[in-house]
């Protein structure tokens, strides 16, 4: 199949940029909506782009599945191109509650398909706060929470003997070791 255009789904994610009433954001949605079902790799995705224009719902149901097949044949630096316009789109104020729902539904279906969006877990965490999807917060949280305490365990792993002054840890003598054998 043809190569997913990354800077053309960058462009229809950089709409958010003119959003300001609930009515243009919803607009924005299914037309991004139906943009993933267009471009997408996968021709059951892009046999369903005539049935969505026709009933927005549909759209609104594919757009998940849509952008998982559009982002798994990006390139790394289309990956990037993209993460970034969606993360400028999620930063938008006036992202009414529903519309930033359903991209945070997004962020996880991406992470349960292994495939996580590059996005910092506090700022999904925030986002998550601000349409009041406090289990979703919670979930981030403790991400955020179990992501720092990892990294401060392997920070703080001294090898044996360091905390002893120590240069290194010794190791077993054995004859030939102590030049006895």
């Amino acid at each position: 199949g043809a190569a997913v255009d990354a800077a053309a789904l960058a462009t229809a994610w950089a709409g958010a940029a003119e959003r300001a009433t609930r009515d243009e954001w919803s607009e924005w949605l299914r037309r991004l909506a139906l943009e993933l079902l267009r471009v997408s790799p996968a021709q059951p995705l892009r046999a369903c782009l005539l049935p969505a224009q026709a009933y927005p719902p549909l759209a609104q149901e594919l757009l998940n599945a849509a952008f998982l097949s559009c982002w798994s044949q990006l390139t790394p630096d289309g990956c990037g191109l993209l993460a970034a316009a969606v993360e400028a789109a999620l930063e938008r104020e006036s992202m009414p509650p529903a519309v930033l729902q359903k991209m945070l539904n997004l962020a996880d279906f991406m992470e349960l398909h292994l495939q996580p969006l590059p996005i910092p877990v506090r700022k999904l965490g925030s986002l998550a706060e601000r349409c009041q999807a406090y289990a979703k917060a919670a979930h981030y949280r403790e991400m955020s929470f179990t992501h720092a305490a990892f990294r401060h365990a392997a920070v703080t792993q001294a090898p044996p003997g360091r905390d002893m002054g120590w240069t290194h840890a010794p190791g077993p003598r054995t004859a030939a070791a102590a030049g006895g054998g």
